[in-house]
């Protein structure tokens, strides 16, 4: 049992401190991707300051989570719930790379295919924290061991937990108020203004991008949710 444990935990911890890596490497290229195509302006920094804050919590949460060495004291339906965010993720991303990729192909033989632009960067920017979630939702997902619950984890792993909980839960309700009340503007209001402007998007069309994001940031809301209750089970330390 004691090696299973001791692999289990450096399985999730290994993978913590991939998620944190990758985090910060895509938020630094989102940053520089929008900071090269954004207009100056308060709505410009108010969209850098959000992202920022989001994702330097996700990547403290990461970090707290490769240094705390206690097992985490997970049950079957946590575990399962992470494995389920890591494969759903992993499949949004292949099909996002699937998509992206083929925006890349000519559409007859007499056009040529297009080129790089800033959009195809925050594209495989936003690539790589979720590459990090994914392996570490897997981890968590298949600890099969039980750690004891007298193990003590650390004050730096509880309070970036809550942070990074707080945070995330609040942009998954935000989104989810927008992606219920998106229908309901298109009927109302979008679709005549579209029309008057000579486009007709159908509803899917425009459902696509906010039931991906959606989608993306409650995984991501996953491991927060799943470490902060195997904190609720044990002891804090000093």
């Amino acid at each position: 049992m004691l090696p299973r444990m001791q692999s289990g935990s450096s399985a999730v911890r290994t993978t913590a401190l991939i998620a944190c890596v990758t985090t910060i490497i895509g938020t630094a290229l989102q940053i520089w991707g929008l900071a090269r195509q954004a207009q100056p302006g308060w709505g410009a920094v108010t969209i850098f300051a959000i992202l920022t804050v989001l994702y330097v919590a996700l990547s403290w949460f990461y970090f707290a989570t490769w240094r705390n060495r206690a097992g985490l004291a997970l049950s079957p339906k946590l575990r399962l719930l992470a494995l389920c965010g890591g494969v759903l993720l992993g499949l949004l991303i292949l099909a996002e790379i699937w998509w992206w990729a083929g925006s890349f192909s000519s559409i007859s033989v007499l056009s040529s295919r297009r080129h790089w632009t800033g959009s195809d960067t925050l594209a495989l920017a936003s690539i790589f924290p979720d590459v990090g979630a994914i392996a570490l939702l897997i981890a968590l997902g298949c600890q099969h061991e039980r750690a004891a619950t007298e193990d003590s984890v650390s004050k730096m792993l509880s309070s970036a937990t809550n942070l990074a909980g707080i945070l995330w839960g609040a942009r998954t309700a935000i989104q989810c108020i927008g992606f219920v009340s998106l229908p309901f503007a298109y009927f109302l209001f979008l679709r005549q203004y579209w029309i008057a402007a000579g486009r007709t998007p159908s509803l899917m069309e425009l459902m696509r991008r906010p039931t991906q994001y959606l989608i993306e940031t409650a995984c991501l809301l996953i491991a927060p949710y799943v470490v902060w209750r195997s904190i609720r089970q044990r002891p804090k330390s000093t």
